[in-house]
Order: C-alpha cells, then structure tokens, then sequence
C-alpha cells in the first residue's frame, strides 16, 4: 500500500508550546458523538503523534433508468495521520485528507497564533542526494521540471525516465543548463530491500515500497539538509 506524506514548518515551536497543543488536541476527542477530533497515540517532552478524524456525512442522489431519484445517505471518515515535534520539520501528515485546515488551525489557535503553520519548498532532486548520504546510493529513476528555461520568454515541460539514474543522461541531453526539478522517483536497496519513493517540490512523499514500517522517518530526517 502507498503511503503518502507532507510536511510543514510551524516555528517558533519549543516543549512548553508543543505542551498547549497536545492539551488542545486532549480537549477535542474524537468520539461517536462528535463529528470531529483528535486521538493522540504517543506523547513524549519533544514530540507526538495522534490522528485527526472527520465525520463527513451527506446525501447522495441516483437516477434510476426509469426516471425516478433515489436519495442514498452516506457517512465519510476522513483520518490524516499527524505527528508533531520541535525539530524542523515540524509537522508531518500522513495520507492527508483533502482538507487538513481544522488541524492546522487548532495549531495556531492553541497558541494563540503565535507561530507560523508554512508550506516548505525543497529542490527533489538534492533531497534525494540527502537520501544518498544517509546510507546507500539512491538512483534517480525519474526527472520531471516544468521550468526548464528555453529563453528569457518561453519555458519548457523536460520528462526524463530509465530503468538506472537518469541523472548522467539528463546533463548529456541539456549540457550545463541548470534544471529545477518539482517531481523525482527514486530508488534504492538490495531485492530484500527495495525502497521506491516519490519526492515533490512541495516536502511531499510517496512511498511506493519500503522494507521498513516507518519510511517517513528516513525522509524526515534528510529535508532539514535541503530545505532551509
């Protein structure tokens, strides 16, 4: 299964902040009674995680062949998995639901709006050259930059994708030119160990296959080097 991730700066944040938001979040429960709140799973002095879940429901109406309309209620449970800590990256999302703003406005109005709740950009391509300095080489399977600069006036969409690195025949194809990636795939890992992951200029992730049970934290740890 795909697992997809996002992370967020929210600075300033230290322990005693990171300590008003968990009792923020303790203060909404989610329950069957209410149609949205926050499970806190883990709390530690630096960290925790938790979920933050949406009862959605509404009514949706078929046409049948004869002309006539059923109106059928359906009940939607949106989950976005969560974790906070004081280190940059901040916060973390995992398999977000499409509207993540109650759970970053509880951020913010929990301490009273001193902090900043910010997308992050990062280059994908020196993310993945991160991924590299952790352990094994990674290879760049896939290139995609929608601003690679033809003239000062035109601008042009460059897909570059192989079975190996990508990366020599992208330089043969455009020589010195610099190109700024938004999307990679990359690869590494023995049979046994096969990572695949997508990487996006956004601090966006999609783990396609990993051996281990927690692929966010060896992504997390290699954005600080390319993102600030």
């Amino acid at each position: 299964m795909h697992t997809r991730y996002r992370w967020l700066s929210v600075a300033p944040l230290g322990r005693a902040q990171l300590a008003k938001v968990a009792s923020a979040m303790q203060a909404k429960p989610y329950s069957r009674e209410a149609k949205s709140g926050y499970s806190l799973s883990t709390i530690r002095g630096d960290w925790l995680e938790g979920a933050y879940t949406e009862r959605v429901e509404y009514v949706e109406r078929v046409t049948d062949p004869l002309g006539g309309e059923l109106s059928i209620s359906r009940v939607e449970f949106r989950r976005t998995e969560f974790r906070i800590g004081v280190v940059y990256p901040q916060l973390e999302l995992r398999d977000p639901a499409r509207q993540v703003r109650p759970l970053l406005n509880l951020i913010g109005d929990s301490l009273d709006f001193h902090v900043a709740v910010t997308p992050i950009s990062v280059s994908p391509l020196l993310w993945a050259k991160a991924l590299t300095s952790q352990g094994e080489a990674v290879q760049v399977l896939t290139i995609r930059s929608t601003k690679f600069s033809l003239s000062n006036d035109a601008l042009a969409s460059v897909l570059v994708t192989g079975t190996r690195d990508v990366r020599g025949s992208l330089t043969a194809l455009l020589g010195t030119r610099p190109v700024e990636a938004d999307y990679v795939v990359c690869g590494w890992g023995s049979e046994s160990r096969r990572w695949r992951v997508e990487l996006r200029a956004t601090a966006c992730a999609c783990v396609l296959m990993s051996p281990v049970d927690n692929p966010g934290q060896v992504l997390r740890k290699a954005l600080p080097a390319v993102s600030e």
